[in-house]
């Protein structure tokens, strides 16, 4: 956590008229104001998580696993559902299923996608699909990770939180 202090406006009006603007903190931080003294701490935002994953019961395990672990989920039942998602805002991290529904390869043109927009965002496919050539076309894509089903939940939240810490020094 980290804290700043702000000299209070003699007036007593809010942050806004102090020297600093929350626009000017670093965008995945949320200013707490404590008015008394008007210190400023610094609270880091949850890292986002995207789920993918068409089977009710599944998505919403994994959901309940990686808030569990203090991430911030958003879940998407299918293909379009999630790109309509991605569009408002984009994940840190994307947990794809390849077949979603009727579609076949959706997890992989979810993949395409996401990586056009954001080259660096760790991509983990999980899936049933386990076949060597699956795995490999994953891979090659761009995927950080390949999983198959069923998974450990647990398994799964350490391997998130295992490649957001890898993506954070890589920045």
């Amino acid at each position: 956590m980290n804290q700043q202090w702000i000299d209070a406006p003699e007036n007593g009006d809010n942050l806004k008229d102090c020297e600093q603007t929350p626009s000017e903190y670093p965008p995945d931080f949320e200013p707490v104001v404590c008015t008394r003294h008007l210190v400023v701490t610094m609270v880091a935002m949850p890292k986002l998580i995207a789920i993918v994953e068409d089977d009710p019961d599944q998505r919403a395990n994994y959901t309940d696993a990686i808030v569990g672990k203090g991430y911030e989920v958003t879940a998407y039942a299918s293909r379009q559902e999630a790109l309509n998602g991605f569009n408002a805002r984009m994940p840190d991290l994307a947990v794809l299923d390849i077949v979603l529904g009727d579609e076949v390869d959706a997890g992989f043109e979810l993949c395409r996608d996401l990586l056009a927009r954001n080259p660096t965002l760790p991509v983990i496919f999980l899936t049933e699909r386990i076949k060597e050539v699956d795995k490999i076309s994953g891979l090659r894509l761009g995927a950080w990770d390949y999983q198959s089903k069923p998974i450990s939940l647990d398994y799964l939240a350490e391997r998130i939180s295992s490649l957001l810490r890898i993506n954070e020094v890589r920045a």
